[in-house]
């Protein structure tokens, strides 16, 4: 995914679970008027310590998508 997706996705209501590696999430976590969920693992320095369960945990841990946002 591109770097400016998830900040659409957020845009338009869509639940997030964001991975981040040698950046910030501070500064680059994506933001939603609507207030979507969103959830962030990782950072610096890197992906390589997130774990696929931590990432399973995430996503099901995210409220599901309101009727009433875009599809």
């Amino acid at each position: 995914m591109r770097r400016r997706r998830p900040s659409i996705l957020a845009a338009v209501g869509c639940p997030l679970v964001v991975l981040f590696g040698n950046r910030w999430p501070a500064v680059w976590r994506p933001r939603s008027a609507s207030g979507s969920a969103v959830s962030v693992l990782g950072g610096l320095p890197s992906v390589d310590g997130i774990a696929l369960e931590q990432v399973v945990q995430a996503w099901r841990q995210l409220p599901p998508r309101p009727e009433s946002a875009p599809r």
